[in-house]
């Protein structure tokens, strides 16, 4: 991914913007004079430069990117962009030890979900009474709801080895898993709610935003829980870590391939079901369409350099310029929240 700067986004197309909307793309392929043996597809990260915390935000969308290769996402994580002149107590330390949420993240055409992410050493594992007297929330991350992250355990000693990757925690409602074509086909509006007990994340199709939201007073004690796509319940004794949380910045970005994107290329495409049973499973896996299935391997000896091989390849530009890329029509945060 070649992420452009302002100025070159907004002269390539990246960006636009006009009455009540505001599109981010990906762009088409680049090769640097520098690197020629090296060539990247144009895209755009934006950031914030405010960090929030204890906030509630709302982004309202008519279109998500999708398709083979595209890896978008909708985040926060601390950088410290705020505190860069602070004492040292107050500054970000290494990712993800401050926090990391995901609130929409997805690759290929998968299902969306949403996950938190502390530090490798964190002790933070949510209450899965809490979480599922909330709804039928599961981990989908496979984590038991432990939200530390260690992308590269295994790598040291033999314990570490035989515990794996820690992934960080995934609590997403299991009846509402959509893929970016369903949130496509009806557009709406995600909102992430944080107070010192919880972190929620909700999803409204438009004719369904609550009216107290729309009116710019929210009051997301009143909203319907089945409307709710995770819940992060951090009161109680089992999170401690949640007091390494610092205020978050906002990112949203379009990037391709990559661990996720790439590694999934030949995984089927998930229908959004689990819990159907293994012959269910595993019919899926035989099946199923997947960007494998689709464009195939380019030559490469691994799925990552299937994919990678397809991002910079001509089939894939009018996949890119006519899906990847966002739609968004509002962008609200809120500091103060009404209880009721």
């Amino acid at each position: 991914t070649q992420y452009l700067s302002r100025a070159d986004a907004l002269g390539g197309g990246l960006i636009e913007q006009g009455e009540g909307w505001a599109v981010l793309r990906a762009g088409p392929r680049e090769t640097r004079p520098e690197f020629p043996e090296h060539p990247r597809r144009q895209s755009v990260r934006i950031h914030s430069r405010r960090a929030w915390q204890h906030m509630l935000i709302a982004v309202s969308y008519s279109h998500v990117p999708h398709g083979c290769g595209v890896w978008p996402a909708l985040w926060l994580y601390c950088d410290g962009a705020e505190v860069a002149h602070a004492r040292d107590a107050d500054r970000c330390g290494p990712w993800p030890e401050n926090g990391e949420i995901d609130l929409l993240e997805f690759s290929n055409e998968f299902f969306s979900k949403t996950s938190l992410h502390l530090g490798a050493h964190a002790q933070c594992k949510l209450d899965p009474v809490a979480v599922r007297g909330c709804g039928p929330f599961l981990d989908k991350n496979g984590m038991h709801y432990d939200c530390a992250t260690d992308y590269f355990r295994g790598k040291g000693s033999l314990l570490s080895f035989l515990d794996g990757p820690k992934y960080g925690c995934a609590p997403n409602r299991r009846d509402t898993w959509p893929t970016p074509q369903q949130l496509n086909s009806a557009p709406g509006t995600f909102v992430f709610e944080w107070t010192p007990d919880a972190m929620k994340v909700w999803n409204f199709v438009a004719a369904n935003v609550p009216r107290d939201l729309a009116d710019g007073a929210p009051k997301p004690a009143t909203w319907d829980a089945s409307k709710m796509w995770s819940f992060y319940p951090l009161a109680g004794d089992g999170c401690p870590g949640k007091r390494n949380l610092r205020p978050l910045n906002l990112v949203i970005n379009i990037a391709f391939c990559g661990d996720w994107a790439g590694g999934d290329w030949a995984r089927a495409f998930d229908d959004g079901w689990a819990g159907r049973g293994f012959l269910y499973d595993a019919a899926q896996q035989l099946l199923a369409e997947s960007c494998a299935s689709r464009w195939g391997g380019y030559g490469a000896s691994t799925p990552r350099g299937a994919c990678d091989g397809f991002i910079l390849s001509r089939d894939s530009d009018a996949v890119v310029a006519r899906d990847a890329y966002f739609n968004l029509t509002g962008l609200k945060v809120f500091t103060a929240v009404s209880a009721a």
